[in-house]
């Protein structure tokens, strides 16, 4: 009678190796599904913080070319001093900004432009940000 009430208090949890297991098949479908799409939201933001920082010196630009009458500046920071803004030369990637005066490249007759040349670090691929596009 005693080993039959041993038994039955034995049966009633999980053993260590059922919760084992258990965890490693939450860790895997954590690692397979929930990290990659983490990873890819983080470069999402970074493209937008991008994005944001260029509409600030693209912004700031306006003022600058009417302080200084000219329509190409020597760099961002020149741009973000005239407007007494903290200057933000480098994208989320480390990559300075690129000015852009060249009116064959830029579009709608503007004048000034600016890039980033996005995630991959490399200009002219098709994760480069422009302010022309």
């Amino acid at each position: 009678m005693n080993k039959q009430k041993r038994t039955k208090q034995y049966e009633n949890g999980f053993t260590i190796m059922e919760l084992m297991i258990v965890l490693g098949i939450i860790a895997l479908i954590m690692g397979v599904i929930v990290v990659p799409r983490l990873i890819g939201s983080s470069e999402n933001a970074k493209i937008q913080i991008a994005k944001t920082q260029m509409n600030q010196v693209m912004g700031a630009y306006e003022l600058w070319s009417l302080n200084t009458r000219k329509t190409c500046p020597e760099s961002v920071t020149s741009i973000m001093k005239s407007s007494g803004s903290q200057p933000e030369e480098t994208d989320p990637w480390g990559q300075n900004y690129r000015i852009v005066c060249d009116p064959s490249i830029l579009s709608n007759g503007k004048r000034f432009g600016l890039m980033s040349v996005g995630p991959d670090g490399q200009p002219d691929t098709d994760d480069d940000i422009k302010t022309w596009e």
